[in-house]
Parts: C-alpha cells; structure tokens; sequence
C-alpha cells in the first residue's frame, strides 16, 4: 500500500511539473527601434514596434496585451506604458505600431540616469508567450528592447498652473498613472514655456470624470468642468 501510494504521488508530481512547463517555441520576432531614446521630463519619445507573429498565441485567454516596463538600474518598475496589441495577430503578416512613452508633468520627475526598456506579450490569465528578441530576457518571457537615457529637468521645461479650483496632485495609483489632480469648480490649466505647441505638437492629458472613462484633452479643447480629473499631463 505504501509503494502504491508513493508511485501514484510521484505520477502527480510529474503531471504538475510538465503542466507547467514553458512554452518553447517563439511566438515572434520583435524589432524596436531607435534602441537608445531619450526621455525627457513632461516630454515623450515614440518607438516603433515591428511584429513578425511567426505561430498563433496559443491558449489565448481573451485579447492580448503588451506590457511595457521602465526598469532602473536595480531592477525596479520605475514607469509601465501597458497596452492592448493594437492588431490582429496573423503568423506570416507582419506589423508595426508606435509606443509612446512619457514623463508626465504632474508626478514628480524620473531621477536621471540610464534605465532599461523591457518588453513582452500576455493575455487575461497573465500568460506569456516566449519571442525572438535583439535583447536579454531578463525574466520569464520579458525582453530588454532599449537602453533610455533620462536625462536631468531642463529649466525651460514646460510647466503647469493650475487655477484655484484644482485639488493638489496625488497619487495615481499605479506605475503607468503615477499622479492624477481633480477639478472641484470649473478651472483652467495654464501651460508654460512650450516648444511650438501648434507647429510640433500637441499638447496631451488625460481626462475622466468619477467613476467614467477619460478622453484626451490637447490644446484644441475641450473645456475644463467641475468633476474631471488629469492624469499624465504632458
């Protein structure tokens, strides 16, 4: 009886361990490039993403997704830029996409320095897939992509007033909001020192009411309401 018992606990033990196991196979090569951004304070880079999906993503559970992380050099998530894969994923058609990452001007500035871009793809069970990367795999199935170089706040960087009906900025509750401030009254936000804001660029927040999902406020409107909140204001 106790030879049984111990063959029928090792057959289980050997089932655990081969359900586990990694899948081998990539799923995808991935170029991102340029390879060395630099990532300003309330300022962004965008990075193109090029996918050749090479097997199907298989036992997908839901849509799949891309986390993006911005490792210091210990290691730590210092910002995360998560999104879902913006195509439908067809082994033998490639595709590209753009990933913006950015500094936001209401949390408090990213300490200079060099930090590490890693990268991978995962589903709703937080699944990953192994792909073929230009870059070390640093954990299970997450890839360096990109050195960044972030370098010290610029005086002349742009800037952020916020009228009296503005609460002070808190925390946004995650690495990819990292501050949020609400509006209580109607208000306005006044921007300083911007480089070329119609001719460059737009400017970019985040806005949402309570409990409802956000829209992008640029610098063609629309206007600030009692309720709203911004989040990552560039």
């Amino acid at each position: 009886m106790i030879r049984s018992t111990c063959a029928l606990l090792l057959s289980l033990s050997l089932l655990a361990v081969c359900g586990c196991r990694r899948p081998s196979q990539p799923v995808a090569r991935l170029e991102v490039e340029p390879r060395s951004p630099v990532l300003p304070f309330a300022g962004s880079v965008e990075l193109d993403a090029a996918w050749e999906p090479v097997l199907p993503l298989a036992g997908l559970k839901g849509d799949p997704m891309v986390f993006v992380h911005l490792l210091d050099a210990g290691g730590g998530i210092s910002r995360t830029f998560d999104h879902p894969l913006p195509f439908s994923w067809q082994p033998g058609t490639p595709e590209s996409y753009l990933i913006e990452l950015w500094q936001s001007a209401l949390a408090a500035p990213l300490a200079p320095g060099s930090y590490r871009l890693s990268l991978g793809i995962y589903d709703l069970k937080k699944h990953r897939w192994p792909l073929i990367v230009d870059g070390e795999e640093i954990d299970d199935q997450e890839y360096v992509v990109a050195e960044v170089t972030v370098p010290a706040v610029d005086a002349a960087a742009p800037s952020a007033v916020f009228s009296d009906g503005w609460l002070a900025a808190e925390p946004g509750g995650s690495k990819q909001v990292p501050a949020v401030r609400w509006l209580m009254e109607d208000g306005s936000i006044e921007l300083r020192r911007l480089r070329d804001p119609l001719g460059g660029g737009d400017v970019v927040a985040k806005l949402g009411q309570r409990g409802g999902a956000g829209e992008a406020l640029t610098n063609r409107g629309p206007l600030l309401h009692h309720g709203c909140r911004v989040a990552g204001l560039l």
